[in-house]
């Protein structure tokens, strides 16, 4: 009884590590590039704005300074330059 209950126990560790090791995988660079490219800017007042690239990277602003933008077509305007 002992001896299956500790092969139980083994067998439920490794499909448990198996399921971990699979959503590690989910959300990988590979999956980013099939799917269609979303542009996103990030502003925080104080720091330089950053944007996502297509290769799923988060890039700082070729400007050396730092903006604060809060409205939707300041947003907009920035992110067609």
């Amino acid at each position: 009884m002992k001896a299956t209950l500790v092969c139980v126990a083994l067998l439920v560790q490794l499909v448990a590590g198996y399921i971990e090791s699979v959503a590690a995988n989910v959300d990988t660079a590979v999956t980013r590039k099939q799917a269609a490219f979303v542009p996103l800017v990030a502003f925080q007042c104080g720091y330089r704005n950053k944007y996502l690239n297509e290769d799923g990277r988060w890039v700082d602003d070729k400007s050396r300074y730092a903006t604060c933008m809060t409205g939707k077509l300041d947003i907009l305007k920035y992110c067609r330059k």
